[in-house]
């Protein structure tokens, strides 16, 4: 397992977040990667979470589509997996 820092926003129906970080705990399974992970959710995606898929946009370009599977609202957060393709981690020069 591998942990993921991204740093980007995320688009949903309504618009986008501002820059936020995002946490991945990335796994591989038979050559596919997928992740999970949860997030501090931003009022700009108050009501969106249950609208489909939300798109992460990193500030690097990668785009990665998150699946909220759950929303705690006393908390404020919400738990997701992704669906589709995971960036590979970056290695600092």
């Amino acid at each position: 397992m591998e942990e993921l820092l991204l740093r980007g926003e995320i688009v949903s129906p309504s618009g986008a977040t501002a820059d936020m970080d995002l946490v991945l705990m990335v796994s591989e399974h038979l050559g596919t990667r997928f992740g999970r992970g949860s997030f501090e959710v931003p009022a700009a995606l108050v009501g969106d979470l249950d609208r489909g898929p939300l798109i992460f946009t990193s500030d690097q370009g990668d785009t990665i589509t998150l699946l909220v599977t759950e929303e705690w609202a006393h908390t404020g957060s919400a738990d997701f997996q992704t669906q589709g393709p995971i960036p590979a981690a970056r290695r600092a020069a």
